[in-house]
């Protein structure tokens, strides 16, 4: 039987830790990590959340880097002080300062809402998934790990746990291997063949791996809601984006517009 849990958060390290809580339905919220680059450690996520995310984003520590464009039309910037990279936030053409205020407000109103859930009482699902395309990671740490992992417990509560994804190469394709230090800490440890020559975001073993183990889990309204966003991204192909919005048209009548 499913575990059902409202409130499932991606920790990174990158976007595709969301697009796989999507995937599976389980993305009803959106997280601050959830389109930052921030692959250096858990432990390192999980310190800002003890924190409060104090100095989290400011804009004297943003520095643009070397490749601007990304698929989306982006510039990439680095946070010196985090080491986290924004690759989806700032839009090409459009002014720094006004992007910042957008990014900032929109960063911060999820940052409320994790807190607001790791402060409530119900069940709580931090998602990690530990990549080495395109950010390097340091190795996974297990002791720095559940370290992390109590001092979260100890400020919020037993109702927080973490499941960590983690690639080891010692270990067979298909046969993931599932550690339990601690009560309410879960690491999956799997091998994978690599990614798609057309694609580095997407790794078929790594998929398979993590899938599986989100299928332990449901949300309420989720496979729905996962649908209806297939539906939108079916439909909604006509987009028109004009003067920092987006419009979105079905059967040429526009039906969304949101600023971007």
């Amino acid at each position: 039987m499913a575990i059902e849990c409202r409130h499932i958060y991606s920790l990174g390290s990158t976007c595709r830790c969301a697009d796989y809580l999507k995937m599976a339905g389980l993305r009803l919220r959106s997280s601050p990590f959830d389109w930052i680059g921030n692959g250096k450690s858990v432990q390192n996520v999980l310190g800002w959340c003890l924190t409060d995310f104090d100095g989290f984003f400011e804009k004297r520590d943003l520095e643009r880097m070397d490749h601007e464009l990304g698929p989306r039309r982006t510039y990439w910037y680095r946070n010196r002080v985090t080491g986290f990279v924004s690759a989806h936030d700032f839009v090409y053409g459009r002014p720094f300062d006004a992007m910042y205020e957008e990014v900032k407000d929109r960063l911060y109103r999820r940052i409320r809402r994790l807190l607001d859930a790791l402060k409530g009482e119900e069940p709580v699902v931090l998602c990690w998934l530990a990549r080495d395309i395109p950010f390097k990671l340091d190795t996974f740490d297990m002791q720095a790990t559940v370290d992390a992992f109590r001092a979260m417990r100890a400020k919020y509560g037993d109702h927080v746990d973490l499941l960590c994804f983690v690639r080891d190469g010692s270990l067979e394709i298909g046969r993931p291997l599932v550690e339990t230090p601690v009560e309410g800490l879960r690491v999956v440890r799997f091998a994978s063949s690599g990614y798609d020559r057309n694609d580095v975001r997407i790794d078929n073993d790594e998929e398979k791996v993590v899938l599986a183990e989100l299928a332990r889990y449901s949300a309420p309204g989720g496979k729905l809601s996962n649908r209806w966003r297939n539906f939108r991204k079916w439909a909604w192909r006509s987009k028109i984006s004009r003067k920092g919005n987006e419009t979105f048209r079905l059967f040429g009548i526009p039906v969304w517009r949101r600023k971007v």
